[in-house]
């Protein structure tokens, strides 16, 4: 199956891809997406790009080059891409662009998965670095082999954030941290070893105690 090439204005999740394990093919590709609106009363914050599986295998899961705008005054944009307890998916060559770290909780977060590639993509946050400890641009929660490469971050509070065990078999390697207040933030997190990875940090992080944590 192919998602690709549309231009979507949505009011909530723009893409929901739900219990696609084991699929031969499934790509979500070249799309522009703007998501979400003011919501008053009690409301639970969506991402543009879902998908909640059973962490059966697949063989060519990608999420690929997607443009996706938070709108403005969009208090239930949280995630651009949200990935759930999936195997085997690659997250590559996205452009994410959030526009209140208040409310737009992470670019790409990906929780109870195994094997995920999150690769060269590029995420933008709106430049408030003491918003929420949890606020990031890339967040991996727990899950196995996360390959987390070559992504350039910029603007958020947190830029990659690591939480719980990720187990020994981690690799963070090649991304560019700029202007956070956390560049690499381990929050209880567990990984093997990351020395030597070719990560960078061309701007001195606003709490020079926190550069990596």
């Amino acid at each position: 199956m192919d998602i690709t090439g549309n231009h979507i204005e949505s009011r909530s999740t723009a893409i929901d891809l739900g219990f696609n394990d084991n699929a031969d093919h499934l790509w979500v590709s070249d799309n522009e997406i703007y998501f979400c609106e003011f919501v008053s009363g009690a409301f639970r914050g969506v991402s543009a790009i879902q998908s909640l599986e059973r962490q059966g295998s697949n063989r060519d899961s990608r999420i690929h080059n997607n443009n996706i705008f938070y709108n403005s005054g969009a208090n239930n944009a949280a995630n651009g891409i949200g990935l759930t307890s999936t195997s085997d998916y690659f997250v590559t060559e996205n452009d994410l662009f959030m526009t209140d770290n208040l409310v737009n909780i992470n670019g790409i977060i990906v929780s109870g998965s195994n094997k995920t590639e999150i690769s060269c993509n590029v995420v933008d946050g709106s430049n408030n670095l003491n918003a929420s400890v949890h606020q990031s641009a890339i967040t991996n929660v727990l899950g196995s082999d996360p390959i987390i490469s070559c992504n350039v971050v910029d603007k958020t509070m947190n830029g990659i954030r690591m939480v719980g065990d990720a187990g020994l078999n981690v690799t963070i390697q090649g991304n560019e941290f700029n202007n956070h207040n956390r560049g690499l933030f381990y929050n209880q997190g567990i990984t093997n070893s990351q020395d030597w990875k070719g990560n960078l940090w061309p701007v001195t992080p606003v709490n020079l105690n926190w550069g990596r944590v």
